[in-house]
């Protein structure tokens, strides 16, 4: 018999080395074993996660979302522009991915027991979500060096590649380290004005697999992103530091501008190539980015 708990399953057939596909069955069956009754929807284009998320959110129970941080993001987009819910459904994200970096911080359960068990004993957390303009961002949004990598790399090439291939396009942009972005930024509590090669508002503890934050520094309820601008280097020795500071981690320095904020506003003299969970954003002078505190509840370990 039928479960009235309806579950929509968003598939990105084409995330990663297309792992949705092949692990599409076995999500149904541990959804179906959770007690509800699916609804599958195949996305074909970019931005249709969205549309279908907020068309289905009144009615379903959990949007589960199979992809990577894009389809995350678009799915979640969907649930937070839906209209008329009296409540938001619950989401549960399988990545599938390349890099998914959103659930290395979480706590994401990848193996179908994991799904399951999360999904039968209702283990669940609230998280923060970033508005950013009129869009949104699950994990984080981001300007200067490496943020093109997240975005520029081909998905044939990521398909074959999967991670390999973000760290190709990154190495393409170390040259990029003489490119200086000048701009201010207000936040909780202070203010900041000069020039930067990176720029990040995040609620995670990896960037790309090419920045780490320390866990103890994350929180993904808090109200609080992390802010952080890497300072332009002046000479070789600032240039070895800063790469220091890519691979250790270590953002104890003058090189680095680190705070814990509900909101920035980032404003530049010419326009800033953003990136928002792995896609593109715009080319923008102005944008204000705020907190919205514990806005989704999502499936975890």
């Amino acid at each position: 018999m039928l479960s009235d708990r309806i579950a929509t399953l968003i598939l990105n057939p084409v995330a990663g080395k297309a792992r949705g596909k092949q692990i599409l069955f076995d999500v149904e069956n541990a959804l179906q074993q959770a007690g509800y009754s699916n609804r599958l929807h195949i996305t074909t284009c970019r931005g249709e996660a969205t549309l279908a998320a907020a068309k289905y959110a009144s009615d379903s129970e959990v949007i589960a979302c199979l992809g990577g941080d894009g389809t995350l993001n678009e799915t979640i987009s969907g649930v937070l522009t839906a209209e008329n819910l009296e409540k938001k459904p619950k989401l549960c994200y399988i990545p599938a991915g390349t890099t998914n970096d959103f659930a290395a911080t979480v706590g994401i359960p990848k193996d179908i027991p994991s799904i399951l068990r999360s999904l039968k004993e209702d283990r669940t957390a609230e998280v923060d979500i970033g508005s950013f303009g009129n869009r949104f961002f699950t994990y984080i949004a981001s300007f200067g060096i490496f943020t093109r990598a997240s975005y520029s790399a081909d998905q044939n090439t990521k398909n074959v590649l999967g991670h390999l291939a973000y760290v190709l396009e990154g190495a393409k942009e170390i040259s990029d380290l003489g490119k200086v972005y000048h701009v201010s930024v207000e936040y909780d509590g202070g203010a900041v004005e000069g020039d930067y090669i990176f720029g990040s508002v995040s609620n995670t503890t990896s960037i790309g697999g090419i920045f780490k934050l320390p866990s103890d520094h994350v929180a993904l309820g808090d109200g609080k992103f992390e802010l952080m601008l890497i300072r332009a280097p002046q000479n070789l020795v600032e240039i070895q530091k800063d790469l220091d500071m890519m691979r250790t981690g270590d953002f104890d320095g003058e090189q680095i501008v680190f705070a814990q904020t509900s909101y920035a506003r980032i404003r530049s003299t010419e326009p800033l190539a953003w990136c928002n969970d792995g896609e593109f954003a715009g080319d923008l002078t102005d944008v204000t980015v705020k907190n919205l505190h514990r806005a989704v509840e999502i499936f975890v370990k």
